[in-house]
């Protein structure tokens, strides 16, 4: 207010205050971007502050626009041109810094996977985001012979069986496997019979069996593995050694 020789006068002036939006930095995601079948795949996001080296994880450090929580929107990029290996939208809807997918609650098919993440302010209208890409790669098969690595079986025996049911496809319990089996002796030369002279073949099994007196007395050999399918191979060997005498 004002005095004056004629009287009081009054004036009001009226300002607000308001706060001003932060610009939300830019975000990098940093995971995987290969990984075989099976494997729990986590995304992080990075915010990338000039201020700070190498920004700073939000897993663990979210940020504050207005008080509230900045809101993080997962999403599968190629979800609509899929017809198999599609994330579902219950595991993507992690409101959180990091994407976490487990092996135990999403199955990831074999192929290249693209992730999309959205980062809102909290009152303000602002987004940024940032995609990531990864591949799953099938897993290698097991080829696997069971029993001893070295084991020792007489002359005198009926037979002998080698079992190679436990070799499998970690990607798939019900898969079909191609078996190939073979022998060599010392030298690196492949089996032949003591009785024919005739080469061993194999049958393409889980399992075979080489009778009693087949093989040379006094030598070792060497029986490989190898399972196969699609492009993919694994093998397995083990040493058999022959004698004469009984063994209990």
């Amino acid at each position: 207010s004002v005095s004056s020789p004629v009287g009081i006068t009054s004036a009001k002036f009226e300002f607000s205050v308001f706060k001003n939006p932060v610009p939300l930095p830019l975000v990098s995601l940093v995971g995987p971007t290969m990984l075989s079948s099976g494997k729990d795949v986590r995304i992080s996001a990075f915010l990338g502050v000039a201020s700070v080296q190498g920004g700073f994880d939000l897993a663990s450090c979210m940020v504050d626009q207005g008080q509230q929580k900045p809101i993080f929107e997962w999403r599968q990029v190629d979800q609509g041109t899929r017809t198999d290996g599609v994330i579902s939208e219950s595991s993507l809807r992690q409101n959180s810094g990091a994407l976490i997918l487990t092996a135990a609650h999403v199955a990831l098919v074999p192929g290249s996977y693209q992730i999309e993440l959205r980062l809102s302010s909290g009152i303000y209208s602002q987004t940024v985001s940032s995609e990531f890409s990864f591949t799953v790669i099938r897993s290698s098969l097991v080829a696997h012979i069971e029993g001893a690595r070295n084991r020792v079986i007489s002359h005198q025996d009926p037979m002998f069986t080698l079992n190679g049911l436990s070799s499998h496809d970690p990607d798939s319990s019900a898969s079909t496997l191609s078996y190939l089996w073979s022998c060599s002796d010392a030298l690196g030369f492949a089996c032949r019979n003591r009785n024919t002279h005739d080469l061993i073949v194999f049958a393409s099994t889980p399992t075979v069996t080489i009778l009693g007196g087949t093989l040379e007395a006094g030598q070792s050999f060497s029986f490989a593995l190898q399972v196969s399918k699609d492009s993919r191979v694994s093998s397995d060997m083990v040493t058999v050694a022959v004698v004469s005498h009984y063994v209990p």
